[in-house]
């Protein structure tokens, strides 16, 4: 009797590994990848003169820079209320205002966006 319980229990894994093998190589096959980044932080950098160059040493837009180099998704972060005593940024930003211009350039950019709210 315990013969054929380990019998059965090595085909139920057999099938188990076969299943899952091939769900496996189903979603491999039609897998799409992202390449993101966190870039809240922008207008920020931005405000203090930072300027940002691409690869022929052009001014250009961060978000165009990065879509250009297959970037297509960027995380953005939104506190509730950044200005509060120990919050994020006594200046605003990640505020509803600078995330929304923040998005708009994204889009624009041709790229899409994940929030993150902080509160």
């Amino acid at each position: 009797m315990n013969t054929i319980k380990g019998i059965s229990g090595k085909i139920s894994g057999l099938i188990f590994g076969l299943v899952c093998s091939l769900v496996i190589v189903g979603c491999k096959q039609n897998a799409q990848h992202s390449i993101g980044a966190d870039i809240s932080f922008t207008p920020q950098m931005e405000a203090r003169g930072s300027v940002y160059y691409d690869e022929n040493n052009q001014e250009k837009d961060i978000c165009l820079i990065m879509a250009d180099n297959h970037f297509d998704n960027i995380r953005l972060r939104i506190f509730v209320n950044p200005e509060a005593e120990n919050g994020y940024s006594r200046q605003g930003f990640c505020n509803l205002d600078n995330t929304l211009k923040m998005a708009r350039r994204i889009k624009t950019a041709g790229m899409s966006f994940s929030l993150d709210f902080h509160y």
